[in-house]
């Protein structure tokens, strides 16, 4: 298995979206049972450290796809349940090729 460190930052287009893992940072989404969530505003991709590691890696896909369709806007955009069916089948690929993410714990 080959594993690549987690990304400090998202670039899509000429968008530069930080990543959070940092408890504190990401408290929020454990309260609300969010696995990720994307802040357009602030350029922010936040993941919550208290997932398992295959969830945070779909995660961090899911929110990649959300930040490449804003960008580049996709017509209507895309539906959520296409960013989710996209996002798995993505990790599944990843985790087939044998690429994990090398999640730190978080402090």
């Amino acid at each position: 298995m080959s594993r690549i460190p987690v990304p400090k930052a998202i670039i899509c287009g000429s968008h530069v979206y930080k990543v959070l893992l940092n408890a504190k940072k990401t408290a929020g989404l454990q309260d609300r049972d969010n696995r990720g969530e994307v802040n357009h505003r602030t350029q922010t991709v936040a993941i919550n450290g208290g997932c398992p590691d295959s969830q945070k890696t779909e995660a961090l896909i899911h929110e990649a796809i959300h930040v490449a369709d804003y960008v580049f806007r996709s017509g209507e955009g895309l539906k959520e349940t296409q960013v989710a069916c996209l996002a798995e089948g993505l990790a599944q690929i990843l985790a087939g090729w044998g690429i994990e993410i090398d999640w730190p714990k978080c402090q």
